[in-house]
This record gives structure tokens, C-alpha cells and sequence, in this order.
């Protein structure tokens, strides 16, 4: 069965263009509905939300309709166990606590996102690390991205809690 594969290296948030691609020709009978057929066209307004190395099969999970409301596909290390909550689908906040945690001062807080639509969860272990870690996949209003990006990129420890904009969180 021809399905497509990654023709280079694809990064979490690509809009997905044909020429990104490749067709590859497998027999897979348990797990083709995992990945991207190539027996028709490529749907228009995709976008990745994970990356998807060169020569790595496209998997369907990996795609998601790019909207039109200006959300953006973002990831996030949290350094604590996760709600049961906090899964693919459901609605979460994002807080970052930064400050002074070296002088013994309590760090601030502050919620830096509202409401962002978890993608995927996927946690992860090393025996080079302390503790292991959890990378929460988003997409976050674009609005929000830069005090975001700004809070990961000074160290600061980042919280993904169920978010209170969720009507059906148990």
C-alpha cells in the first residue's frame, strides 16, 4: 500500500505541502490506518503537530487541520505529574513560576495561557535527568505565544493544569 513519508525533516507546526513528502510502498495490514495514504491527493490545510523525521512514515495522528482563528501548534516540558484531565482534546491553562528561587524568595506565577487545546502528551525518562518530564503538545492563541516562549526560554517552571474553561472536566 503507498502511503507518504517525510521527504526531510518536519517540525512541529509545518504546514504540510507535497513537495515536504514522498510516497513509500509498504505492507502493513494491521497498522495502515496509522498512517497517511497516498493513494488519493494530499488534503489541503494540514499542519504537524509533532515532528516527523526524514523517511519517517506520516502518521494521521501527526496532522491536524490548520484553523483559520490564529492558533499555533506549541510545545511544552513540565517537570510535574499531569492531571488525569490533561489529555489529547481537553482544555488546559498554562502558568510559569519564575523569580528569585536561588535567594529563598517564593517565585511569581503568573497564568500565561487560557483555554489551550492539548494535541498530544508525551512523557519521557533519562538516566542523564533528576526526574522525568512530560512534553504537552498545544495550540495556543498566537496573542499568548510570545509571553510564553519568553517564560520556557528564561527557565522558568512551567505548569500544565485542566483549565477551568473546560465544561465537562470531571
Amino acid at each position: 500500500m503507498p502511503v507518504y513519508a517525510a521527504d526531510r525533516p518536519l517540525s512541529t507546526g509545518d504546514h504540510l505541502q507535497p513537495e515536504d513528502l514522498r510516497t513509500v510502498h509498504v505492507y502493513i495490514p494491521e497498522a495502515a490506518e496509522r498512517y497517511v495514504s497516498a493513494e488519493d491527493d494530499l488534503p489541503e490545510g494540514l499542519q504537524l503537530t509533532r515532528m516527523v523525521g526524514q523517511g519517517e512514515m506520516l502518521p494521521a495522528a501527526a496532522l491536524t487541520e490548520v484553523t483559520s482563528n490564529g492558533l499555533q501548534a506549541v510545545t511544552v516540558q513540565a517537570e510535574h505529574d499531569l492531571a488525569r484531565a490533561v489529555q489529547p482534546g481537553r482544555l488546559v491553562d498554562v502558568w510559569a513560576a519564575a523569580g528569585a528561587a536561588l535567594s529563598g524568595e517564593a517565585p511569581d506565577a503568573a497564568q500565561l495561557v487560557t483555554a489551550a487545546e492539548v494535541t498530544d502528551v508525551r512523557e519521557s525518562s533519562s538516566t542523564f535527568a533528576a526526574e522525568d518530564s512530560v512534553t504537552v503538545e498545544l495550540l495556543v492563541a498566537s496573542e499568548e505565544l510570545s509571553e510564553l516562549l519568553t517564560a520556557q526560554g528564561e527557565g522558568a517552571v512551567i505548569s500544565v493544569l485542566p483549565s477551568a474553561a473546560q465544561g465537562d472536566a470531571p
